[in-house]
């Protein structure tokens, strides 16, 4: 997922006042947004990553299903 750069929209967050108080916290919305994109590029990569895997896996619960298929009563 990429995001296009200066697309930005308002939204409110809440943080702890003891975080506020720590110098690094200076642009606590900066520090997030920098730590979302990081989150979401990893994420992107490990997906990308184990693609063929994620995918053998869903195409083998499809023909067999899961082990418990037969002891859910739900």
């Amino acid at each position: 997922m990429a995001l296009k750069t200066g697309e930005k929209r308002l939204i409110g967050f809440a943080l702890r006042e003891k975080m506020m108080l720590n110098p690094m916290a200076h642009n606590p919305s900066q520090t997030l947004e920098q730590h979302l994109v990081e989150i979401i590029r990893r994420r992107s990569q490990w997906l990308a990553e184990n693609k063929s895997a994620l995918d053998e896996y869903n195409r083998r619960i499809e023909s067999r299903g899961t082990f418990s298929d037969g002891l859910r009563r739900f």
